[in-house]
């Protein structure tokens, strides 16, 4: 239905600017014959107009176009989300090998792991009550989210958030590890170098799902930002040709990273607006996120015709995020301090 009522606007819009552009044209020429001509199709310009509104009322980018050869359709913007099936085994032998580049200006490396127990029913609550009784290391954050150091036992966690005023909530921990580590699992202890300080953490996994479960590697991420501001045009640029026409598209991405390397997710923003003959005829936008074992949101408005408004997040999973939408802006908030977040918000606006 959805790609029916794009083609439907798609055609429609086209046809009613071919129809405005031919009526102008003739005005300039003072082409009575041709006015009168253009003008009697007017109501059926109006009816195709309003039909087009009302089948289409519910796709939310009723008023996007972009430019593709002589037509207008909307964009294809890329969801790809990427399915990371490495073997955990293979996983923990590339964290080995990153040594202290694992997280930059921060002095920690894994050092290997052993195998305590294959997890069956018999010792399942056992092992999930050890596992919620060792809070070993967890990721410190500074004023700009960025990763500074690493809180390496229980009263550390507690004394740190005291003196910083952050209030950490260790129940999202304990729920998630009840309702995650399931008989047929494998319990690791890993071993980890902090700062020439020897730690160790209780860490899950799953043949099958892969990594399920450590306080360090779950809630640490490592995150990128990027934005892309180019012009697709088809004469001369806009500021070069008042009569431009073409594709100016804008994106904001933010990439969440495993400590491995590899993509854990994303968080991007589109913004696509579209000139004819130096005059904007609509815009296009989206937003897409994603989060392995973890939260993601991405949210955008278009606050006017050249403008969207935007927010996103990205969160380790103790980590809920909610986005609000009010006076035009939006504004993040995250439930607790425990693990890794960013989030990022704003307007954009073509010119």
């Amino acid at each position: 239905m959805f790609q029916i009522c794009s083609n439907i606007k798609a055609t429609s819009f086209f046809t009613i600017y071919q129809w405005l552009q031919l009526l102008l044209q003739a005005l300039k020429k003072n082409e009575k014959m041709k006015i009168k001509s253009l003008t009697k199709s007017a109501p059926l310009m109006t009816i195709i107009l309003m039909l087009t509104i009302c089948s289409c009322s519910n796709d939310s980018s009723f008023f996007d176009f972009s430019v593709s050869g002589d037509f207008y359709s909307s964009p294809i913007y890329d969801h790809t989300i990427v399915v990371d099936d490495t073997p955990w085994n293979v996983l923990l032998d590339r964290l080995e090998r990153k040594g202290t580049d694992m997280i930059p200006n921060v002095n920690i490396s894994f050092s290997g792991y052993n195998i305590v127990c294959e997890i069956t029913e018999d010792n399942l609550l056992s092992i999930k009550s050890t596992i919620k009784d060792n809070i070993s290391l967890l990721p410190y954050y500074d004023e700009d989210n960025r990763i500074c150091g690493v809180i390496t036992n229980f009263d550390n966690i507690i004394n740190r958030a005291e003196n910083s005023n952050i209030s950490y909530n260790f129940n999202r921990r304990n729920n998630y590890i009840e309702n995650e580590v399931k008989s047929g699992m494998t319990l690791l202890k890993l071993q980890w170098n902090n700062n020439d300080t020897i730690v160790y953490s209780y860490c899950v996994v799953s043949d099958k799902s892969g990594i399920i479960y450590d306080d360090f590697i779950i809630n640490t991420v490592l995150f990128e930002s990027s934005i892309i501001d180019k012009t697709n045009k088809r004469q001369k640029t806009r500021g070069e040709d008042p009569n431009y026409t073409g594709t100016k598209t804008w994106s904001r991405t933010v990439t969440a990273d495993w400590l491995w390397g590899s993509e854990r997710g994303k968080a991007v923003i589109s913004h696509d607006c579209h000139f004819s003959n130096g005059s904007i005829i609509g815009q296009d936008s989206d937003a897409f996120a994603y989060m392995t074992i973890g939260n993601a949101e991405a949210e955008r408005t278009e606050v006017a015709y050249n403008k969207i408004s935007y927010g996103l997040g990205l969160s380790t999973p103790l980590i809920d995020i909610t986005l609000t939408f009010n006076y035009g802006h939006y504004t993040v908030t995250f439930s607790s301090n425990v693990g890794s977040k960013v989030e990022d918000t704003g307007t954009h606006t073509h010119f």
